[in-house]
């Protein structure tokens, strides 16, 4: 069995309107530290048979 993970997030040049509205909340929380942050979403993937990748 293979198995095969995929991380899919926006490129540094997009606005990630998901990850400012986070960063956002995190300062009104009192964490002004945090500056930056990125979204992202795992894949992952189960093959019956052996793959080639």
């Amino acid at each position: 069995m293979t198995k095969v993970r995929v991380y899919v997030a926006y490129k540094a040049s997009i606005l990630d309107p998901q990850a400012q509205a986070i960063k956002a909340a995190t300062h009104k929380m009192g964490y002004q530290e945090v500056s930056d942050l990125n979204v992202g979403k795992f894949f992952d993937f189960d093959f019956d048979a052996e793959a080639e990748l």
